[in-house]
């Protein structure tokens, strides 16, 4: 009870304080290894609606720890999807994942479609964005200037960024449609039992999953939730056992 108190204290405090001197105060607190401390100073940032692949990071950082592991790929995931070519997120969010108890065997896909999406999520939705409408004002320009000097250019360049484009701008339709269609979790329980309905009965327990793992979020019912593994299997959990990304 003292020590749900002073969490309660420390917080309403932290609301007082900007997100730079909480953010400092959290860096100060992970050097100390006060690293339950510094979850409480990252997560008061969050509630104040502030975001940045540096925050999300270092909670990962604290999360993992305390041996929180689920709570630490959570943040570690949602740093990549602010920034994907962050090796350094990369890096621990694979070893994070090493504590994740539940391995799914997927089936091998194509080759092709493997690479394609490794690719689409290498790059945030604006970086794609960024590149294609560079490729339209390089084409752009090329045809300027054979139209108004009668530069000679060759038409290839020209055709190659147009093609390009195109390509890019269906990868940006495509991580939009994902983002609007896909609602993914991160487990966040030691171990959390899946039903078959939004219910708590002993005998309705399909099976259980631990913290760590990453789900699909299907419906939102209240205080529950329908989840679907990789494997395809579905079921029903609290909505308060995982951390929506």
């Amino acid at each position: 009870m003292v020590k749900k108190i002073i969490i309660v204290f420390l917080i309403s405090v932290g609301l007082s304080q900007s997100p730079d001197s909480l953010f400092i105060k959290g860096v100060s607190q992970m050097e100390k290894g006060n690293y339950e401390l510094a979850t409480i100073t990252y997560e008061t940032i969050l509630n104040q609606g502030f975001t940045h692949e540096n925050l999300f990071y270092n909670l990962g950082n604290a999360y993992y720890k305390l041996g929180n592991y689920g709570n630490s790929i959570w943040a570690y995931e949602k740093a990549l999807k602010i920034d994907p070519l962050d090796k350094d997120v990369e890096f621990n969010l694979a070893l994070a994942n090493t504590h994740v108890k539940d391995r799914i065997n997927t089936p091998e896909t194509f080759f092709l479609l493997r690479w394609y999406r490794v690719f689409k999520s290498s790059f945030t939705f604006f970086q794609f964005l960024s590149v294609s409408a560079l490729l339209i004002l390089l084409a752009a320009f090329n045809y300027f200037l054979k139209k108004q000097y009668r530069v000679g250019l060759n038409w290839i360049p020209l055709q190659i960024c147009l093609v390009s484009s195109l390509i890019l701008h269906g990868i940006i339709l495509d991580k939009y449609w994902d983002s609007k269609e896909i609602n993914e979790g991160v487990i966040i329980d030691y171990e959390v039992p899946v039903f078959s309905g939004p219910f708590v009965r002993n005998d309705g327990v399909l099976f259980k999953i631990h913290e760590g793992i990453k789900v699909s979020i299907s419906h939102d019912q209240g205080d529950w939730v329908e989840i679907s593994l990789l494997d395809g299997k579905k079921g029903w959990v609290k909505a308060n056992q995982l951390r929506a990304l």
